[in-house]
């Protein structure tokens, strides 16, 4: 759009509607386009199990796209970026989890390497672009003025937008009232507006017969330039300004908490559909113990328990990342004493590195300035017992856990009761007393009572709040 525009700027030949056309045309045809090719790739994809292949076609996923709107006039660059988005939206019902880490790993690489070599062979053009728009037959003054203007529209038409959406979703239904922004989110982005390779790449495909295209790339790089260093510099100041909250890592570890406890409930419960008599017992009592262990380890990172205590996902990590070792190694010997085929030491060392690889990593939440947990305040849900249960409840025993003092037990984390005060510890620990007491009393309502944490669970609805 800000190309066709600088277009009608600079050249007195062109008109609005052919402008306005010639944008339809492209940006639509690629919209069409990208949605052709998605259909396309997603019907091959779903009969594709192999990852080499399922990578393979990913690499040639944008030519697919690209190709054909460029054949038809349209935008090859829209055509790319809806199938790209609308393939990676589907991916988990595509691809298999084998097939998507694959090429996440793949196209992380290519990522990297493709943005790095982009930049700099564009850098590498600035000059000759420079010395291409000196030898122009249009005024310097000019020139600056097209780079300017094409800027500022750049920055505001996104403003407009943005802030024009946010107005509708204000005046809307009640669903669109519920889903907006708030009138500060809409500023901030509105102004986050900066931009990269694309602009650069759309500037460098414009055809050599283009009018002026020395001066459409230089503008494409003052855009570049002008919101990286305009918006991007003051972003962190208009954020402050606005006294937005900041990203909390204590509100991001409970929304996993919750979700990975829904998760796991769910996979228990398929199992229990799924599971045959003749199943062992054995198994069957290994993947729920593994269903609960992922879920508890995700609970164990919100806060440090009273004593320190190491988590048992923690423990767990740390003494199987141990023993993963020592096996490497005995694979790496008995590879140079030559000793076993190469097939299968190759298979036993990918066995023990997809099995490392899997391991679920366990990470602190991130601590304050004073070295704290950070407090998660978080919302009450739309459930009846976390809207009327209290904030806090005295505790019977703050010293810990009431029935680990007396029995004489280690706890990991403790949780409040907030009908009775009674003091439990989490599943993670040996006793779970805080879900005995519930399974007992069905008080729904907990909170944690760890340093710094203030976030409650139902038991009754499962939810967070």
């Amino acid at each position: 759009m800000a190309l066709s525009a600088t277009i009608a700027a600079i050249t007195s030949t062109v008109t609005p509607l052919e402008v306005g056309w010639d944008f339809v045309r492209a940006a639509g045809g690629g919209l069409l386009i990208g949605l052709a090719a998605t259909w396309l790739l997603a019907f091959i994809r779903r009969r594709i199990t192999d990852p080499v292949l399922d990578t393979t076609l990913s690499f040639t996923a944008p030519y697919v796209a690209f190709l054909p709107a460029e054949a038809i006039d349209a935008s090859g660059v829209v055509a790319v970026v809806v199938t790209g988005l609308l393939l990676g939206h589907k991916a988990p019902v595509l691809q298999s989890a084998a097939s998507r880490l694959a090429e996440s790993t793949n196209w992380r690489t290519v990522q990297f390497m493709l943005e790095n070599a982009v930049f700099l062979l564009i850098g590498l053009q600035i000059r000759p672009i420079l010395e291409d728009v000196a030898d122009s037959d249009l005024s310097t003054g000019r020139i600056a003025l097209v780079c300017g203007a094409v800027l500022a529209a750049t920055i505001v038409v996104r403003i407009v937008y943005v802030m024009a959406a946010v107005w509708i979703y204000h005046h809307g239904t009640a669903r669109m009232r519920s889903r907006a922004w708030s009138w500060e989110g809409g500023v901030v982005v509105s102004w986050a507006g900066m931009r990269g390779v694309v602009t650069l790449a759309a500037a460098f495909l414009l055809p050599e017969e283009t009018p002026h295209r020395e001066v459409l790339q230089l503008a494409a790089f003052v855009v570049v330039a002008g919101t990286l260093l305009i918006q991007g510099t003051t972003l962190p100041w208009l954020v402050a300004r606005l006294r937005l909250p900041v990203p909390s890592a204590a509100e991001d570890a409970l929304q996993a908490a919750a979700l990975i406890t829904s998760a796991s409930k769910a996979g228990l419960a398929r199992l229990e559909e799924v599971r045959e008599p003749s199943d062992p017992d054995d198994v069957i009592r290994q993947l729920r113990d593994r269903a609960k262990l992922r879920a508890n380890g995700v609970w164990e990172r919100l806060g440090r328990s009273q004593r320190e205590l190491e988590p048992p996902a923690a423990v767990y990590r740390r003494l199987r990342l141990e023993m993963l070792v020592a096996e490497r190694e005995t694979i790496v010997r008995a590879r140079d004493d030559r000793a076993v085929d190469d097939e299968v030491l190759r298979a036993a060392m990918t066995a023990v590195d997809m099995e490392e690889s899997l391991l679920d990593p366990v990470e602190d939440a991130d601590p304050g300035a004073d070295g704290e947990v950070l407090v998660a305040d978080v919302r009450a849900g739309d459930c009846d017992h976390l809207r009327e249960a209290p904030a806090y409840i005295d505790p019977r025993t703050p010293a810990g856990c009431q029935e680990c003092l007396a029995e004489g037990l280690t706890w990991v984390h403790l949780r409040l009761c907030l009908t009775c005060g009674h003091v439990g510890c989490c599943d993670s620990s040996i006793g779970r007393h805080a879900t005995g007491h519930f399974r007992e009393c069905a008080h729904p309502v907990i909170r944690s009572f760890e340093p710094g944490e203030a976030w409650r669970w139902c038991y009754r609805d499962q939810m967070l709040g």
